[in-house]
């Protein structure tokens, strides 16, 4: 009778932590995407509902690009900061 090790037998050894590591990183920048880039429209439209959500305790959903990966979140906007660069 043959004892086959499955998928164990072709999964790459990790002798060395630096290898692991950059195996690691390889795998998290290949999954990285690139900041999209808004139009002078879309930012009005974006001012828009964030206004409306602050007048009107509206719930909204906000996507955020933060080192190459998207985050969402869902909330209500209660403090709006003009002073920010929103161009940087």
């Amino acid at each position: 009778m043959i004892r086959d090790r499955g998928k164990i037998k072709w999964q790459p050894a990790h002798f060395m932590p630096e290898h692991r590591a950059m195996l690691n990183r390889i795998t998290i920048d290949d999954k990285k995407q690139k900041k999209p880039q808004l139009d002078a429209h879309e930012f009005e439209e974006i001012g828009y509902i964030v206004m409306e959500s602050l007048k009107c305790t509206i719930p909204i959903k906000v996507t955020i690009w933060k080192d190459g990966f998207f985050m969402f979140r869902t909330g209500i906007v209660d403090k709006v900061d003009m002073l920010i660069n929103i161009y940087s």
